[in-house]
């Protein structure tokens, strides 16, 4: 398959996406395949996303900024905007098509991104974030359940609530942790592998 033809069978399920309705817990609503969907796309056509945003466009600095925080605000306000709404676009659809152009802008214009400490750990985060928002869910449900049930550890509401949280959030970065090294770090060196070794196979020596 060429890389247009799967860029188009991606955009029309991307499309196909935006208006189906995925209700809460369901398989679409938990496993989210827009955002991936849209990081296959970005990734296949990156060049020609910075190539556009960096120079193409013409945008300025302060306009690309201005831009960066607009698209920041849209994605905390659509889920509640669309929620009210009576349009038919699936507000999962709308949310990851916001992060994609988040995401090609920080890819074309590094100055949009922070350095230093902060840098760090937003790219931890990134690297990890589908993984933390994999498992954070059953880990909540295994915590509250088998762990620590409500008010059964003796201890005061207040202190079994920051009992609860740190263990929570603890369990979902140490799992998250170890799905990326061990799950997606193997498998994204396997899909590299295979990509050279079909490169080579049409190179001609």
């Amino acid at each position: 398959i060429t890389k247009r033809k799967l860029a188009i069978a991606l955009a029309l399920v991307i499309l196909a996406l935006l208006f189906t309705e995925r209700p809460v817990f369901s398989v679409g609503w938990y496993v989210r395949p827009d955002g991936l969907l849209w990081g296959v796309l970005l990734s296949l056509y990156l060049s020609q996303v910075k190539d556009f945003i960096s120079s193409g466009a013409k945008f300025t600095i302060p306009a690309k900024r201005l831009l960066f925080v607009a698209l920041i605000i849209a994605l905390i306000l659509a889920p509640s905007i669309l929620a009210t709404s009576t349009t038919y676009l699936s507000t999962i659809g709308v949310i990851s098509i916001i992060s994609a152009a988040l995401v090609a802008m920080c890819a074309a214009d590094e100055s949009l991104t922070p350095r230093g400490l902060t840098g760090s750990i937003l790219a931890w985060l990134g690297s990890r974030s589908y993984a933390l928002y994999l498992c954070h869910w059953p880990i909540y449900c295994i915590i509250r359940i088998l762990i620590i049930p409500t008010n059964t550890t003796g201890q005061p509401l207040h202190l079994e609530a920051i009992t609860f949280t740190l263990t929570w959030c603890l369990s979902c970065i140490a799992l998250a942790e170890i799905t990326y090294r061990y799950i997606e770090t193997p498998l994204k060196a396997y899909g590299y592998r295979l990509a050279l070794k079909k490169h080579y196979k049409k190179t001609p020596l």
